[in-house]
């Protein structure tokens, strides 16, 4: 995997680490991978994420947005947050 070498076992472009109290999950907002929905339930039941004091995560396209350009909207990037938000949130 491209991220063989990053702390936290990462799977493709998501991953989770732990840093200090808190749990980082990060993943990958441009890929409707149900594999990674599954490793995310997965993750969210860990012994390391359940016993972290924080769980941080990092998405890279919000799961709620709003755009202001009809370009983007026409040419179809309204649908980014529906994913995130439908499948991750």
């Amino acid at each position: 995997p491209p991220l063989a070498g990053l702390a936290g076992n990462p799977t493709g472009y998501y991953f989770s680490l732990t840093l200090g109290p808190a749990r980082i999950i990060v993943l990958d907002s441009n890929s409707e991978d149900d594999a990674q929905v599954q490793w995310l339930e997965r993750e969210l039941q860990s012994s390391e994420s359940q016993n972290a004091a924080f769980r941080i995560v990092s998405v890279h396209i919000p799961p709620f947005l709003e755009f202001w350009s009809l370009y983007h909207w026409h040419t179809g990037e309204w649908r980014w947050p529906v994913y995130v938000r439908e499948r991750l949130v």
